[in-house]
């Protein structure tokens, strides 16, 4: 049933009936004797495509499917990294870090955050200067508070694009180091 389920699942993908392909995919998880069926299925097999699927539609932020699924697949196969089973899983894993590395929405959101950054920093800039420049104390005041306000903001825009290249990173780290294991654990 199990092994019947997954060529099920294949075949709605291929046909693009993605929500179908996705529910055989949640039901054979949920199936607690994949192993011991006439034809064994792998349980990290099960997670590696469905993760791969639900990334594709984009139903689940990156994050939320390393953790539900890719985790959980590497989890299944222990202690046993070598074969079809590590090979495919790995591989999943590392063509989906790759795909995340490179999705466009994400570069974007980079490049409109260091957009935002270097506004920020030559706004910060400016009224450094104009602190410097003002003749009157209320003025300089009025200066001072913009130029705290500025520099929070600022802060706060380097933090975030820091964690969005952060994240980036491990991405392509993870995504390399996936690519190196499945090649290791399978031909």
């Amino acid at each position: 049933e199990a092994a019947a389920g997954l060529e099920v699942a294949s075949a709605m993908w291929d046909q693009g009936e993605i929500p179908s392909s996705i529910g055989v995919l949640q039901e054979l998880q949920r199936i607690p004797n994949l192993k011991s069926q006439t034809i064994p299925v792998s349980k990290a097999i099960v997670l590696a495509k469905l993760a791969s699927q639900i990334s594709h539609a984009k139903l689940e932020k990156s994050d939320r499917i390393i953790d539900k699924y890719l985790k959980p697949a590497l989890k299944e196969l222990k202690d046993n990294a070598k074969g079809s089973d590590a090979g495919q899983v790995y591989r999943e894993f590392a063509v989906f870090c790759d795909r995340q590395y490179q999705d466009q929405d994400a570069i974007d959101d980079i490049e409109r955050l260091r957009f935002m950054k270097e506004s920020k920093e030559e706004e910060v800039a400016t009224l450094a200067t104009l602190i410097k420049e003002a003749t009157s104390k209320s003025v300089k005041n009025t200066h001072a508070k913009a130029w705290e306000q500025a520099n929070k903001w600022l802060r706060i825009d380097r933090e975030e694009f820091e964690r969005l290249l952060g994240e980036r990173e491990a991405l392509l780290k993870q995504s390399l180091c996936n690519y190196l294991l499945s090649l290791a654990a399978w031909d």
